[in-house]
């Protein structure tokens, strides 16, 4: 018996698979994790684009409504469905001096990530500030 237990911790048969099912899982988590992070980054990104762009048509169109202003930021989300996004546009000011606030909100799910670590939605959200002339 001895001899059968000497001999069987000595024999490195199968230990590379192993570490293999032992780090797989891990390393395939972090693949995962690294593509969803960087798509809601890329989701984030778009929105801020989108945002930023209908500010600067909102200070070259002075009499832009709010539904123009949204048009243009749905116009401006590349690969992002319209209907995901939340609009807001208020005024406000700052120091007596008056500005436009435009927001958008979307509600971002992870997908891979969730069965993992059962995360919640998070919510993305990008804004300017455009002073009224």
């Amino acid at each position: 018996m001895k001899a059968f237990l000497h001999k069987a911790f000595r024999d490195q048969t199968g230990a590379t698979a192993l570490e293999f099912a032992f780090c797989a899982p891990l390393f395939l988590m972090f693949v995962f994790a690294l593509f969803s992070f960087s798509q809601m980054y890329w989701i984030w990104n778009t929105m801020d684009y989108a945002v930023n762009e209908a500010g600067r048509y909102v200070m070259a169109h002075t009499s832009a409504s709010a539904s123009d202003i949204q048009d243009k930021i749905k116009s401006n989300l590349m690969g992002i469905k319209d209907t995901d996004i939340t609009v807001n546009i208020s005024d406000t000011s700052i120091n007596g001096a008056p500005f436009k606030q435009i927001q958008a909100s979307y509600s971002y799910n992870y997908r891979v990530l969730k069965g993992f670590f059962g995360l919640e939605p998070s919510t993305l959200v990008a804004k300017t500030l455009v002073p009224e002339s």
